[in-house]
């Protein structure tokens, strides 16, 4: 094994999570490391200091109710489902829906404005998708016409 790796072991090793098969694999790779096996015996026989600070029964009722949130957050959006895959569905499903809704929406209430003041429907639809608006060229033209003509 690669010294990094083992160094790795041996940090896996001192907070309990290598099982003890592990340990036994770890110990004899160690064997050709000594200046790495003298550090773990450092470490493994470092004093357990869990039992010199008291947990707060407070702080460990928030865990569980932090925990029992995540579960239930968990359980809403589904087996194996994140909460942005569930935005990112939803925003792809109705999306579309709404914006076309939307502009239907507008059209509409343009169209009835346009029956009041007596307006070709036509031309209003027209102007949503070929918007008519001047240019500064066109406009800077027609000033320096009315100019030439006083």
């Amino acid at each position: 094994m690669k010294r990094e790796e083992l160094e790795r072991l041996i940090i896996d090793a001192s907070d309990g999570v290598l099982s003890s098969k592990q340990i036994q694999k770890l110990e004899v790779e160690l064997q050709n490391h000594p200046d790495l096996l003298e550090d773990y015996r450092a470490i493994m026989n470092l004093p357990d200091l869990t039992n010199l600070y008291q947990i707060d029964s407070k702080l460990s009722q928030h865990k569980s109710s932090i925990r029992s949130i995540k579960q239930g957050i968990r359980d809403l959006s589904g087996p194996g489902e994140s909460f942005e895959m569930v935005t990112l569905d939803w925003f792809r499903r109705y999306a579309l829906a709404a914006s076309i809704a939307i502009f239907a929406i507008t059209s509409v209430f343009s169209m009835v404005q346009s029956q009041d003041t007596e307006t070709d429907s036509e031309l209003i639809a027209e102007e949503y998708f070929y918007p008519a608006d001047e240019n500064t060229t066109d406009s800077y033209v027609l000033y320096l016409e009315e100019m030439a003509e006083e």
